[in-house]
């Protein structure tokens, strides 16, 4: 799996690539948000098609977001692969 983020004052716009042989089920990805090092927010969604996976070759994209003011985040990833 690879992940590239595009980043704004309100959200995170990421991007979740299975670069694979196998599809990858039940993918969530988890945001937390930091203000001068201590966490303010967190957000989390799960990067999924129809069938709960994401195959081999296939990217989904999602927006993690905010009503706090941050100055870093952190993402984490979580999920299976057959």
């Amino acid at each position: 799996m690879k992940s590239e983020v595009v980043q704004n004052n309100q959200k995170l716009i990421v991007t979740v690539m299975n670069d694979g042989a196998v599809a990858a089920s039940f993918v969530e990805g988890y945001a937390l948000f930091f203000k001068n090092g201590k966490v303010v927010d967190h957000d989390s969604a799960y990067f999924t098609d129809n069938d709960s996976e994401i195959k081999p070759g296939k990217s989904i994209m999602k927006e993690l977001s905010t009503r706090e003011d941050y100055d870093s985040y952190e993402l984490y990833f979580d999920g299976m692969g057959r």
